[in-house]
């Protein structure tokens, strides 16, 4: 008899329409569809992204991470929860709900145990930390502590500057003129889409810039 093939796990993915601060839920939830996983992609509008999403066979829920309700209603059922958050107010109640939504996940009213979510992937920031002068490094930190109180096992993904946000930011110019001008940025690490790997310009997994100096770059650098 032929050994029976591995169950892959289903994964909610929030954020999954994509939008001007990011496609991160987006790209992970096209990869992991791609891969045969079960994906259920939890959207704020209904809308052709979410059309193109169903297309490509995920499961579409409409819902608002700040509602528990909804993020209670996405989280039924799952292995995963994949957490990703817009860079605006709010992120502290969502993580909250989100955590809770994924203890109270599949629970059944047993007399000693219950049953949730397999675990979390946090989607994070490098330069978390509470006592950061920077707000929103501060409520990240903050955030992976909400996560870490509950039982739910949680992963923080800790990136640094995404390959989407650098060629938003530079690409233009740095498609003009082959160089990439940043003029507080120190040093960075670029992570392609979703995954951990790091995009290599130059010498190293670094860009290094010293102030108001421009580093060349060559244009295949900036491919994923």
């Amino acid at each position: 008899m032929a050994p029976q093939e591995a169950k892959k796990p289903s994964v909610l993915v929030t954020g999954a329409a994509g939008g001007m601060q990011g496609a991160t839920g987006r790209v992970l939830a096209e990869r992991l569809l791609k891969r045969g996983v079960y994906v259920r992609a939890l959207v704020r509008t209904d809308d052709e992204r979410a059309a193109s999403l169903r297309a490509a066979g995920a499961e579409v829920v409409v819902g608002d991470l700040l509602k528990i309700e909804d993020v209670a209603r996405a989280a039924q059922g799952v292995d995963y929860m994949f957490f990703t958050f817009a860079v605006q107010g709010g992120l502290l109640e969502a993580s909250t709900i989100a955590a809770i939504a994924a203890r109270d996940a599949g629970k059944r009213h047993h007399a000693h145990h219950s049953l949730c979510l397999k675990g979390i992937i946090n989607n994070s920031q490098w330069c978390a930390d509470l006592l950061s002068p920077s707000p929103v490094s501060h409520r990240h930190a903050l955030s992976e502590a909400v996560f870490d109180a509950f039982a739910t096992p949680t992963v923080h993904l800790r990136g640094a500057i995404y390959h989407a946000n650098l060629t938003m930011q530079f690409g233009r110019s740095a498609g003009a003129s082959g160089v990439i001008r940043a003029r507080r940025l120190s040093s960075c690490i670029l992570t392609t889409g979703c995954s951990i790997s790091l995009v290599s310009l130059g010498e190293g997994n670094f860009i290094t810039c010293s102030h108001d100096k421009a580093i060349p770059i060559k244009s295949s650098s900036l491919q994923q």
